[in-house]
């Protein structure tokens, strides 16, 4: 005989009876419910739901096992935990929110296995994602927003129509965005004679979602380790150099190979093992900056393995003081791209975290090589590439 009896109100579980004892009033759902903006009353609510949300999680289980293909109620349990960890993001206990969101995770999985059919957890890996971002464990964090994407995208929905990158849009990119922006627009307008408009939104939407987080994950981290006076910081400066120069190579990676221009593509092929060089010069080949960009990589973007870092700190500063060519319209973009594919070869090879690069210097940097990349993503676009 059934131990479950569910009832329902315009299609929504209003209740579940479990063995004659009711959910809500067991577990105490209608206090989380109720609360007022009581900071104390919602402290204690948090304390006490966190305290039975493994009562509520084996009454769910049993109302599952019983009812294995009815979604309504997989919004109902989820609702609930819901509640409560958004009650500890509004205290700030990010950790505890973390945890509510992971045992909603490890419950939906194993509610799943009963109807041998996969529920979607979206809402779990977002959450937990929020939770971790804002403990500042971007790695993580990341990977369960792609998680959360991937659920929707298992059900048909496209990234940009997902709920969890709305939310990310709203909530955490502008903001970045905007700081991103600042940063950029100065080396921008020395090469482009304009100001940035909506360059930086452009690019974030056209790179791949990992390489979009993979982007916001390196400004954010730009924008907490200040300033660089340890160890830690110092090393994180120097991955984050890394993986922006990263970025920008398999960007441009990505325009070559999918291209309709079967000159460009044709000329990717034919290289074995194309690097940041070569990808330049698939794309911008018989343009008069690559030219002289050209003739300048060898000295100014390859670095002295027997003499780092004193080798790459002259070069940096060469590449941020020095004028390059005399009355070129083109010396900031050259200087720049030169920059980029200094830092990319440097930290591909070596890890060095007492450089210049990870020094004061760091934030012109960065600056200079996000600025380039939305310069070529322009040109890229203007040329109907990507």
């Amino acid at each position: 005989m059934p131990r479950s009896s569910i009832t329902y109100d315009q299609g929504r579980v209003t209740s579940i009876i479990i063995d004659g004892r009711d959910i809500n009033e067991h577990v105490g759902r209608p206090v989380a419910l109720s609360l007022n903006n009581n900071n104390q009353e919602i402290a204690k609510s948090v304390t006490d739901t966190m305290a039975i949300i493994k009562d509520f999680t084996d009454f769910a289980d049993i109302a599952f096992s019983e009812n294995p293909t009815d979604k309504r109620l997989k919004e109902y349990y989820e609702s609930t935990l819901n509640i409560t960890g958004m009650f500890a993001w509004r205290l700030g206990d990010f950790s505890a929110a973390e945890t509510v969101y992971q045992n909603m995770l490890v419950a939906l999985r194993k509610f799943e296995s009963y109807g041998h059919l996969p529920l979607h957890k979206g809402m779990a890996f977002h959450n937990i994602a929020i939770s971790q971002f804002m403990q500042r464990n971007f790695d993580q964090s990341i990977a369960n927003f792609l998680r959360a994407f991937a659920e929707d995208h298992r059900e048909g929905v496209t990234p940009e129509q997902s709920f969890a990158l709305r939310v990310l849009d709203d909530r955490y990119i502008k903001p970045l965005v905007m700081s991103m922006q600042t940063s950029a627009e100065q080396s921008f307008q020395k090469m482009m004679g304009k100001a940035l408009t909506n360059e930086v939104i452009g690019i974030l939407k056209m790179l791949e979602p990992e390489s979009r987080f993979f982007l916001l994950q390196i400004w954010k981290s730009l924008e907490i380790n200040q300033p660089r006076d340890n160890l830690y910081s110092r090393c994180r400066a120097f991955d984050n150099a890394k993986n922006l120069a990263l970025i920008a190579e398999t960007f441009l990676r990505s325009c070559c190979v999918s291209t309709g221009d079967t000159r460009i593509s044709d000329a990717y092929k034919r290289k074995r093992r194309p690097t940041l060089r070569d990808l330049l010069e698939c794309l911008f080949d018989g343009g008069q900056w690559f030219s002289d960009l050209n003739g300048m990589w060898p000295s100014l973007a390859q670095f002295d393995k027997n003499n780092i870092p004193a080798d790459v700190d002259t070069k940096l500063s060469d590449l941020l003081k020095k004028p390059l060519l005399d009355s070129n319209p083109h010396d900031e973009l050259i200087r720049a791209i030169l920059l980029l594919g200094l830092v990319r070869n440097f930290t591909a090879h070596e890890f060095e975290p007492s450089c210049d690069l990870t020094g004061p210097i760091h934030e012109d940097v960065m600056s200079r090589m996000l600025a380039v990349l939305l310069v070529l993503f322009g040109d890229l676009r203007t040329a109907s590439i990507i």
